[in-house]
């Protein structure tokens, strides 16, 4: 099911990446944080990408749909 939702208000304040991809849309948070957004889910699915200087943990509440290690 394809929902196409707009831009979430909640991340209006953050900068967007350019991510060709097609099916996620990613945030820049503080911290180095990264959100991924799945527009086109209508459940509204977001993972969390958190970086540090030596390791980072992606935290993913997705369906599995779209390829999020690309």
């Amino acid at each position: 099911m394809r929902c196409d939702a707009p831009r979430s208000p909640v991340f209006a304040k953050y900068e967007k990446l350019n991510i060709t991809d097609g099916w996620f849309e990613v945030y820049r948070l503080p911290g180095g944080v990264y959100a991924l957004w799945e527009p086109r889910q209508s459940e509204r699915v977001f993972s969390y990408l958190i970086t540090g200087e030596k390791q980072a943990l992606l935290f993913d509440s997705g369906f599995g749909i779209g390829r999020i290690e690309e």
